[in-house]
């Protein structure tokens, strides 16, 4: 036994120019670096809310309720949910087939609206006549397609009472006597809109456009190695107003091979509140996605869920405040500059495939278990369990609904190479930075969330009722896998799976082809279309 101590863990509130370490530079220099005029850029005052498009607004307004918002007005086509803050509505769901309307951002002007409408491809001025503390809107598109909207004319709201700042009791410093911590289940109260962000396979192109188009800087930089220097893959970008302390960030950008919304993120009071929050989502069957943990960039404590369309949703509190002396820092990818704690989980088996299904799939069965148990993840590897060394886990002749639960595919450069029988596959996504591999299980995640944001399906339930009543016809949906169903597998799992083949590509619809470009770059000749069905 040695004599070593080992040293418990702590927090601390650091510095900003401190917790930057030694890569960092100052905003200006960056700004300076780019040749951006910072006196030329439509100045916004804060992110205000942001908007979506629901299929059945009953089903998302039992979500966003039990999230935590309240109704601030319904229509018969729309509804706008508050938070206790002073904005007039945080969210905006309108009915329709899923889709991402945009944040919001609102202008510092009636001059800074008006330069924002006349950019190009700048959609009408529209008159929010019937929305919440009115004002006017115009929608923007970035160099990615995505919608951006910025308001102006919007009445403020008084917010409404700050939860209690509860005392806390330490171990040598006692604040509360004769007092005890009680609390009321329910929603964690959201207070605002705090972000909401992209993966983008333009990132350079995006980060120029909102820098230089807006008062929009850099508050931190995640690189991965190339050829011997730093390539940024993801950027935290905060509203820029001066000495003004503002929040960490407001935009989240991040490369990968496929653009698509990664997610909304919206304050709560505190840890407690969050958690409780937690508790009620999953007690009501939502579906999570990672947390609770602390992030290191932004120090947020999060929580990210599944709503019940298929898009992503954060709640966040205790989140770090900057301005314009706060350092960018530089730091790369790896778990250390994700989170200090709550580890991902990358993927699970959807829940609940109808027998109606399973024969539509050719399915003998379901699958054994609904969670796939991972090894301790390590930087560059990702060992997988015992289980896939030794015996199949599964017994249809396809594989079934996986879905993909990690923070999106640019984070799984965190571990490139996954090394062990039944984990190595023909190719890479093309992130940038170390060559991503995946095995079978995680390409098949990865892929049914391609066909979620291609809105093939309208939820990461894939097999389930819910998606059959998002997407009729979902059985009939194609998945590009190719060789990888075979080549993917050890020698035990393709004798317990048997062979996958191609479907010819004269077979392949024009609608089902619209997944094959946005599965990356050099996939190999015979890379084709497979039916999800045994053959």
């Amino acid at each position: 036994m040695g004599d070593a101590r080992l040293a418990p863990n702590s927090g601390a509130a650091v510095p900003d120019t401190t917790a930057a370490g030694d890569d960092q530079e100052t905003q200006a220099s960056w700004l300076q670096g780019q040749n951006i005029d910072t006196k030329g850029r439509i100045q916004l005052n804060k992110v205000s809310h942001v908007r979506y498009q629901h299929p059945d607004l009953d089903e998302i307004h039992k979500f966003l309720t039990d999230f935590g918002m309240e109704v601030a007005k319904k229509g018969d086509n729309e509804v706008w949910y508050s938070g206790y803050g002073v904005d007039q509505y945080v969210y905006y769901a309108r009915k329709g087939p899923r889709e991402f309307l945009g944040g919001t951002f609102e202008a510092a002007s009636e001059d800074d609206f008006q330069r924002a409408a006349r950019l190009p491809g700048a959609g009408d001025i529209q008159a929010l006549d019937g929305a919440p503390g009115g004002g006017r809107l115009v929608t923007i598109t970035d160099p990615d397609g995505f919608p951006v909207n910025i308001i102006f004319g919007q009445e403020a709201k008084e917010a409404g009472s700050n939860p209690n700042k509860l005392p806390l009791n330490y171990g040598m410093e006692k604040e509360r006597a004769r007092k005890f911590q009680r609390f009321q289940t329910g929603p964690a109260a959201i207070h605002k809109l705090g972000h909401f962000g992209f993966v983008t396979t333009r990132f350079q192109e995006l980060v120029k456009f909102y820098t230089s188009t807006f008062n929009i800087t850099p508050s931190d930089f995640v690189y991965v190695p190339k050829d011997g220097k730093k390539e940024v893959v993801t950027a935290f970008l905060h509203i820029d107003l001066g000495d003004k302390l503002v929040d960490h960030h407001t935009l989240f950008l991040s490369s990968g091979p496929t653009s698509h919304v990664h997610h909304s993120s919206f304050e709560v009071h505190d840890f407690d509140t969050q958690n409780l929050g937690h508790q009620w989502l999953a007690q009501k069957g939502y579906k999570s996605v990672w947390g609770v943990g602390r992030h290191v960039l932004g120090s947020q404590i999060f929580d990210y869920w599944w709503d019940t369309t298929g898009n992503m949703v954060e709640h966040y509190a205790d989140g770090d405040l900057i301005n314009r002396e706060s350092p960018i820092s530089y730091s790369p990818a790896g778990s250390e500059s994700l989170a200090v704690a709550a580890a991902p989980r990358w993927w699970s088996f959807a829940r609940g495939v109808t027998a109606t299904q399973r024969s539509s799939f050719g399915y003998r069965d379901v699958w054994q278990t609904q969670q796939l148990p991972l090894a301790p993840a390590e930087y560059g590897k990702l060992r997988p369990p015992a289980a896939l060394k030794t015996k199949p886990i599964y017994q249809p002749r396809f594989l079934g609904a996986l879905c993909l639960e990690s923070l999106d595919l640019p984070f799984l450069a965190l571990n490139p190479t996954l090394g062990g029988r039944g984990y190595v596959t023909t190719w890479g996504l093309g992130i940038p930075g170390p060559e991503l591999r995946f095995g079978l299980a995680r390409l098949r995640g990865s892929l049914l969330r391609e066909a979620v944001e291609a809105k093939f399906v309208r939820s990461c339930d894939l097999l389930t009722d819910k998606a059959a009543k998002h997407q009729p016809g979902i059985e009939r949906l194609l998945f590009n896998l190719g060789r990888v169903a075979s080549d993917g597998l050890s020698d035990a799992h393709v004798e317990s799976v048997g062979k996958v083949a191609p479907l010819p590509e004269s077979q392949v619809s024009s609608g089902d082809a619209r997944m094959k470009p946005s599965l990356g770059p050099a996939p190999p000749r015979d890379f084709g279309y497979v039916l999800a069905h045994s053959v």
